[in-house]
């Protein structure tokens, strides 16, 4: 095993852990977000994805801020942060933030020639901050990001032979499906709970 692929696998490994930690709402799903950001920095910058690569730094810190929120109550033991749905206007500021993102990562990254699929990887950068910013707040509509997001990834990375990033997002696409399901029903059972109180 070359030092590539070990560090592909070790980054596969963090990303792994984030997302299952997600599905279960664990404030740990942010320290392994910080790790994977940071091996994902280099496997990117070396498959020429310099979108991606340079982006590392922004979900550093998104993953900070969600570390600071998914704090839990010290008496009930309960997440402070609630799961929530976005309203009408949010969704689009979410697309709107997706748009202007993607606009503003193809024009500072157009001077890399040698930059792979800049547009697609731009996208889907771009929709992933968005996604790991609505995951940060616990917006139900961040899981709707994360499955368009681990499908174009399984397709560029096929493209780009990473296999054992592709191995990681077809596990993730489960667990993504996995979270969209068990969000959705702890939200109606919050929802549920706060409409019968007296």
């Amino acid at each position: 095993m070359n030092e590539n692929t070990l560090i592909e696998l070790i980054g596969a490994s963090m990303t792994y852990l984030s997302v299952v930690s997600a599905v279960k709402e664990q404030r740990v799903t942010w320290l392994w977000a910080i790790l994977s950001a940071a091996f994902y920095a280099y496997i990117y910058w070396s498959a020429g994805l310099w979108v991606s690569a340079e982006i590392q730094v922004v979900y550093f810190g998104i993953s900070l801020y969600g570390l600071a929120r998914w704090q839990k109550d010290t008496t009930t033991q309960q997440p402070k942060e609630q799961i929530k749905s976005g309203t009408y206007r949010a969704h689009l500021q979410t697309v709107l933030a997706v748009a202007v993102l993607t606009s503003a990562l193809v024009y500072f990254n157009r001077l890399f020639k040698d930059a792979e699929w800049l547009i697609f990887d731009a996208t889907l950068v771009a929709t992933s901050i968005v996604a790991q910013w609505l995951m940060a707040k616990k917006y139900l509509g961040c899981w709707y990001l994360w499955i368009i997001v681990n499908l174009g990834y399984l397709g560029l990375f096929v493209l780009q032979e990473l296999w054992i990033s592709l191995a990681l997002y077809l596990v993730l696409f489960y667990f993504t499906l996995k979270g969209f399901r068990e969000w959705h029903y702890k939200f109606r059972m919050i929802k549920k709970n706060s409409i019968h109180i007296p």
